[in-house]
């Protein structure tokens, strides 16, 4: 992973934590909706992080 990648990757992480730390979130994934609407960005932009090299956790 190149560096701004390790940085963004950081940054989401860290968000989602706080996020969920504030909304007191009981669950310990979220899907890609909720993900859009917590970060506050489109789905399009969040599948463009994945594509970068986000990690993600895919549950079936």
């Amino acid at each position: 992973m190149g560096i701004i990648s390790t940085q963004l990757f950081d940054l989401i992480t860290t968000e989602i934590k706080k996020i969920k730390t504030q909304e007191n979130l009981q669950h310990r994934y979220m899907n890609k909706k909720q993900t859009c609407h917590y970060l506050q960005v489109s789905n399009n932009t969040l599948d463009g992080w994945i594509k970068e090299g986000l990690p993600f956790i895919q549950i079936h």
